[in-house]
């Protein structure tokens, strides 16, 4: 099982290399003067991570918690993104990238 403070620095990687993406994209897309769209399309590397961290945390089932907060509460940024409810409607709000480990760890115990 990947450990906490390992979690926390590829999440924390992930997020800064997102940014950096975006940043270059938007940056190409105002020097060609919108004519192109540029993107560097790298989604799959994102899953893959994600799938693989997944796995490393013995998730199991059809939710996607990982790609769920890089891109719908991007990365923990959006403003009300990150509020969940385990299977005893008691209410998380993960604003951190430690607060999601512990979430779904918390997860994984539920089902042991």
């Amino acid at each position: 099982m990947i450990s906490r403070e390992n979690f926390i620095k590829i999440m924390e990687a992930l997020r800064i290399q997102n940014d950096q993406e975006v940043l270059f994209s938007e940056s190409m897309s105002e020097i060609l003067k919108s004519y192109v769209v540029f993107s560097l399309n790298s989604g799959n590397i994102y899953s893959e991570i994600a799938a693989a961290l997944e796995s490393e945390l013995s998730l199991h089932g059809d939710e996607a918690w990982i790609e769920w907060w890089m891109w719908e509460c991007d990365f923990g940024r959006k403003p009300g993104a990150g509020y969940v409810e385990d299977r005893h409607r008691v209410g998380y709000t993960l604003k951190t990238h430690g607060e999601l480990y512990d979430f779904l760890n918390n997860l994984i115990d539920e089902y042991k």
